[in-house]
């Protein structure tokens, strides 16, 4: 089976534009890539306090799969 990418690769580079509150999912997370760890989920507002610059780029985070919404948002 050919694997196919299911998430386009659109990254906002930081330098033009950081994640705002609007940008995040439920939880305040975006979708970041880190200069040294590769691709993480972090909070928006960390963007803000990245004095180093290792959050290079950001997206947001996909709509979780049908039937987890629910789940995902639960704060058991």
């Amino acid at each position: 089976m050919k694997f196919q990418r299911m998430v386009d690769n659109e990254w906002i580079d930081a330098k033009t534009r950081k994640p705002t509150e609007r940008d995040a999912d439920k939880k305040a997370c975006v979708l970041a890539w880190h200069r040294y760890n590769g691709i993480t989920v972090t909070g928006w507002h960390q963007f803000h306090h990245d004095a180093n610059g290792f959050l290079t780029h950001w997206k947001p985070a996909p709509n979780p799969p049908p039937g987890f919404e629910a789940w995902e948002y639960d704060d058991r």
